[in-house]
């Protein structure tokens, strides 16, 4: 039996790595022949098949939409160079991607739309159609009735509509996928679908800054701002936590294995994109790996201890040798100096989101308690520099998100997402105890990527990246369909 069990483990994961590297290598065929302008018979063919895939296996819509969000971008990193993975169009909407004026609607919704009726076709035709019923399932029912309210609120008030609906985006991305993947993942293999393709994609992303930095932009005058998207500090971020957590909780197999020999890349790719935003993603998260640690194995608190003591003794011996060294090891000890001593441009930089911040609470204090909704410019009573050629939504869309949904939602929809992060910290926290290493190893995972997410939104838009709302909305449903899975086994 156990040689059974075996062989079919086995199967699935050698079926799963060979769906993520087709699917990897699709997404290069489909940007190169994006680039020679076949864009809309390609994205029509893919759309048929999506409901062919997943009806036969319906978690393949969850893992394809991960898949898709870890490894293409929304926007050019560095404008004039653009890369395989920037040309596809996920992320535009199909009048700018494929030329159809009046389409506002992009491809990654076309197919979250596709799967979802997909899914709801076949429970209603099986009798299982149902919603999940959890702290984490009303604080995400009470995210999105709070952003209907403020998108209500917006319109009647006098809120731009085409706008509004940018500005829901992010949050509607973020419910579908809890709810899809609370509902499509029904085992054990499913979940550790989704550990895979963060390993499998982030990790081709991590080759891919490599190979871009080494081929094209190391040796730039002036240096490049960063190498790939702002969004990658959160999934690098999250994937050299998963990697250290393989190693620090011994979780041994294939995925470590896998996780490790990616991890360089990974690793390399995270310092030469210079974002501050990805040291403070680390150290938080390994934080939170060392504080699971501690309280999940009181005899191995030796080693927890041990591991905290070496980390700090190596952080107090790099940050002196490498405080005033340039290079890319020395990236780290760059960003926290600049924290303390910033060059001209992070001063500048650090000041913008000073005065944004700023704006935001007096913006608060006047809005509350109904917050301003969503649809309209936000109020700057200092006044900021016009980066509208940076970025053509800051008007609407600030780099503090958190501070930005407090202004949108009032009081009540402040609560309501506090709500939704406070029950996923607490169903992952109960996973990351469990006895069982796999399960317990989605818990420890995904409390580092709410962490990443919160940081990220206050200092980087995390919240409203359609990307990221995509990745955090399937973590929050795997943790969800794993609370499921451990207790129909206790019933047993």
């Amino acid at each position: 039996m156990r040689e059974v069990a075996r062989a079919s483990r086995d199967r699935t994961l050698i079926l799963g790595a060979a769906f993520l590297v087709f699917a990897a290598l699709a997404g290069i065929l489909i940007g190169e022949l994006t680039l020679s302008g076949y864009t809309f018979g390609i994205a029509v063919l893919i759309w048929f098949l999506v409901p062919v895939i997943t009806w036969r296996w319906p978690p393949a819509g969850v893992v394809m939409l991960v898949g898709l969000a870890l490894l293409f971008e929304e926007y050019p990193s560095i404008a004039g160079l653009k890369t395989i993975t920037e040309a596809v169009p996920i992320f535009k909407s199909l009048t700018v991607g494929a030329g159809l004026s009046g389409l506002a609607v992009n491809p990654a919704e076309l197919i979250v739309a596709t799967v979802a009726m997909t899914w709801i076709a076949k429970a209603a035709a099986e009798g299982t159609l149902a919603a999940p019923r959890s702290h984490l399932a009303a604080g995400v029912a009470l995210v999105v009735v709070a952003v209907i309210a403020g998108e209500l609120h917006g319109l009647a008030t006098g809120g731009n509509l085409t706008a509004s609906l940018w500005e829901l985006r992010p949050w509607a991305y973020l419910a579908c996928l809890y709810l899809l993947a609370a509902q499509l993942f029904v085992s054990r293999r499913n979940i550790l679908a989704f550990l895979w393709t963060l390993i499998i994609a982030s990790g081709l992303k991590g080759l891919e800054g490599t190979l871009r930095y080494l081929l094209a932009l190391r040796g730039a005058s002036p240096p490049a701002a960063n190498v790939i998207a702002h969004e990658e500090a959160v999934f690098l971020g999250v994937y050299i936590l998963l990697t250290s957590a393989l190693w620090m909780y011994g979780i041994k197999g294939r995925m470590r294995q896998v996780a490790t020999a990616l991890l360089p890349m990974v690793v390399f790719a995270n310092l030469v994109n210079n974002r501050r935003t990805a040291y403070v993603v680390l150290g938080a998260g390994l934080a939170i790996l060392l504080a699971v640690a501690w309280a999940r194995s009181p005899r191995r608190r030796w080693m927890t201890g041990g591991i905290a003591v070496a980390i700090l003794s190596l952080t107090a011996l790099y940050l002196p040798f490498f405080w005033n060294r340039t290079g890319v090891l020395a990236e780290p000890a760059s960003a926290i100096r600049s924290a303390i001593d910033p060059n001209r441009r992070d001063a500048a930089s650090d000041l913008y989101r000073v005065i944004e911040n700023t704006d935001l609470g007096i913006d608060i204090r006047a809005t509350t308690p109904f917050g301003l909704g969503f649809g309209k410019p936000l109020p700057t009573t200092i006044g900021l520099p016009n980066l509208s050629n940076i970025d053509a939504f800051i008007a609407y869309e600030p780099h503090n998100t958190i501070l930005y949904l407090w202004l949108r939602l009032g009081i009540l929809g402040a609560i309501a997402f506090w709500w939704m992060v406070a029950a996923a910290v607490i169903a992952a926290c109960r996973l990351a105890r469990r006895s069982d290493p796999q399960i317990a190893l989605i818990g420890i995972v995904v409390l580092v990527a709410i962490a990443a997410y919160l940081i990220e939104g206050w200092y980087d838009q995390g919240l409203v990246s359609l990307r990221v709302s995509i990745v955090i909305g399937a973590a929050l449903g795997t943790v969800e369909a794993a609370h499921r899975l451990t207790a129909v086994r206790h019933a047993r």
